[in-house]
């Protein structure tokens, strides 16, 4: 995993010589939840079933969460001199057998890259939310605080890394089988589901991919362009707040000749749903290209809260908050 800054790090190395860290305590139960069985997702019409549960059944939701989670901080908590016992006890408990081979190697080779030195890594969730649900399988997206001591010297170095992580249903059981770094997703496809709590859903997180693609973009030769487009994704009080720095954020811009783009589409999960309302919570990562007065400057993870509300004129982002370690 990569730990957000201005280069791209080994993708499980982050913090100089730790690896990314991934789990926290203790296996969810979860009984078998399907559409048929999840209060308010009956449907007579087979073509209506949703195909993703995230956020529609709240429990299992909540289930696939904890257990993720709970993978997480616990799996890449650990310290260098005690792996072997942690990777039979821990890891094999949260994970998949392929999983904890894979696992198992990375922590291996953080351990040779510190020289034998003892470091202790704590990891902690920063924020995470369910992508997929399924009977068996989930995805979630982890944002992930990371602290990492070199216990002879006490030097501390801290990050935030991210991952997707894929989710099967073993023996009642979640467990993690993938930690995926490279957040490969792509843009929502509002086509695939028919029930309308599902076409809603993924309407706020098609509109949140867009918002927070438009709100990272920078293109210094069009800086009035630059804030008009986010302006335009946005409302109150959002929007008031961009209008308001408008002048100075422009200045900035033309001065440091930045150009940010996205490379791909976010990953996203919504946190928060309040259908009724019309209002709710979704995380993002990106990764944007940067340039510099033409230099390339390579690519800078980006890691966003976005509130998102529902207007006339569809969902658009009314607050923005970076994700970052907390401590």
């Amino acid at each position: 995993m990569t730990a957000d800054g201005n280069g791209r790090a080994s993708r499980w190395i982050a913090l100089g010589v730790t690896a990314l860290v991934l789990a926290s305590a203790g296996s969810s139960v979860l009984l078998l939840r399907t559409p048929e069985n999840v209060p308010g997702l009956a449907t007579p019409d087979p073509a209506m079933v949703p195909v993703n549960l995230a956020l529609l059944d709240s429990e299992g939701t909540a289930a696939v969460l904890s257990a993720a989670e709970a993978a997480v901080e616990a799996v890449f908590t650990y310290s260098s001199r005690d792996l072997d016992a942690h990777k039979d006890e821990v890891i094999a408990a949260h994970v998949t057998e392929n999983a904890a081979k894979e696992v198992g190697q990375q922590l291996d080779r953080t351990a040779r890259k510190a020289g034998g030195a003892d470091i202790t890594v704590t990891s902690t969730i920063e924020a995470a939310g369910v992508s997929e649900l399924g009977a068996d399988h989930a995805r979630v997206l982890t944002f992930i605080a990371q602290d990492s001591t070199r216990v002879d010297t006490g030097a501390r170095s801290t990050g935030l890394a991210r991952a997707l992580l894929n989710l099967v249903r073993e023996d009642e059981t979640w467990l993690v089988d993938e930690f995926d770094t490279d957040l490969a997703v792509t843009a929502i496809d509002l086509d695939v589901e028919s029930h309308p709590q599902a076409k809603d859903r993924d309407a706020l997180l098609a509109a949140a991919q867009t918002a927070g693609a438009t709100l990272a973009s920078l293109d210094a030769s069009d800086p009035e362009g630059t804030m008009d487009r986010s302006e335009a994704v946005a409302v109150d009080p959002l929007r008031t707040q961009i209008r308001e720095a408008r002048d100075a954020n422009i200045d900035k811009l033309v001065a440091a000749g930045t150009v940010a783009v996205p490379a791909a589409p976010a990953a996203v999960a919504a946190v928060e749903f309040d259908r009724a309302a019309g209002t709710a919570t979704v995380l993002l990562a990106l990764e944007i290209n940067v340039t510099q007065h033409g230099e390339q400057r390579g690519q800078r993870p980006t890691s966003m809260r976005l509130g998102v509300t529902r207007t006339e004129r569809g969902w658009l982002a009314s607050s923005v908050d970076l994700i970052r370690p907390t401590a």
